[in-house]
């Protein structure tokens, strides 16, 4: 998505609370793009960037999770993100010139239920991208860190919106399909 600053990129939001939501809308703004508001197809302009924030939800052993709670949190999430990236997509197409859809996983849970939320965003993600990919609409997730790390300090809200400003811009246009972990090395533990 390399274009000139005329006109700004439109970006829209879908999710997310509001301290993590207006970060990443300042990120965007500060690279240039425009939040719209509404469903995708409502703007004639059409649509360069979709993010979509999933929610934090309840964290709880999986034996103590009820079939409810998982699918009203899991399910309902994940229902969400499809069809925010369908609405998406439509936008994108009938703009023409690609896009960018960024995930917004929440974050990282250890042997939680709903932590297969954040797994079903990643086959999404994949799966998007594999079928986008020649469209030039470029599907990737930001995946959260949550608790002790290396760094020895939590994450904050304009360090995930950086991440994800990123993954929207013409700075990664040869990106598609990745996951940029924001975990302050947990992983490497």
């Amino acid at each position: 998505m390399e274009r000139s600053a005329n006109p700004p990129l439109a970006a829209r939001l879908v999710g997310g609370d509001d301290d993590l939501a207006s970060a990443i809308s300042q990120a965007l703004v500060a690279d240039g793009a425009r939040i719209v508001d509404g469903p995708a197809n409502d703007h004639p302009g059409g649509l360069d960037i979709l993010i979509f924030i999933a929610p934090e939800g309840a964290g709880g052993p999986i034996a103590k999770t009820t079939g409810a709670d998982f699918s009203s949190q899991v399910g309902a999430s994940l229902l969400a993100a499809f069809l925010a990236l369908q609405s998406g997509v439509s936008a994108m197409r009938a703009k023409g010139d690609g896009g960018s859809v960024v995930f917004v996983a929440p974050p990282a849970r250890t042997r939680r239920a709903f932590d297969a939320l954040t797994q079903g965003l990643r086959l999404v993600t994949k799966a998007a991208a594999l079928e986008l990919g020649p469209e030039k609409i470029r599907v990737n997730i930001v995946l959260p860190g949550n608790g002790e790390n290396p760094l020895g300090r939590p994450r904050a809200p304009a360090e995930i919106a950086a991440a994800v400003a990123f993954a929207a811009s013409g700075r990664s246009q040869f990106m598609t399909g990745a996951d940029l972990v924001l975990d302050g090395g947990a992983q490497a533990q």
